[in-house]
């Protein structure tokens, strides 16, 4: 994935790169939802869960360093009901950390696959 920033378009673009490898593939065919938790859910308006491709969702909210307890055992992805740790959360503070030097600016998401 790739984070870019166009002053041309006062735009703020989070690039999501598609199946390039096999793995990418086993990630694609998990085509089945997972319903996830909103970080947004206190704005007024914002549903309490939303629904993702679990291929996706297991590349946005599995945990990044794993604890010392799982790393005796074969690396698996964990599910984080939350985002701290994971690379959503790495992404947010990313894009938030930019609009902080420009606050006017759009974001979009956007992938190829």
């Amino acid at each position: 994935d790739a984070i870019a920033v166009n002053g041309l378009t006062s735009m703020i673009s989070v690039t999501f790169r598609g199946t390039k490898t096999l793995n990418d593939l086993s990630v694609d065919a998990k085509m089945a939802m997972k319903t996830i938790p909103n970080a947004l859910a206190d704005i007024e308006g914002q549903a309490k869960t939303f629904r993702l491709h679990r291929g996706f969702a297991g590349y946005l909210f599995h945990s990044l360093s794993p604890s010392s307890s799982e790393l005796s055992t074969p690396p698996r992805r964990k599910w984080n009901s939350g985002r701290q740790g994971t690379k959503c959360q790495e992404i947010t503070d990313t894009v938030l950390a930019i609009l902080e030097d420009f606050p006017d600016y759009t974001i979009c998401c956007t992938g190829h696959s």
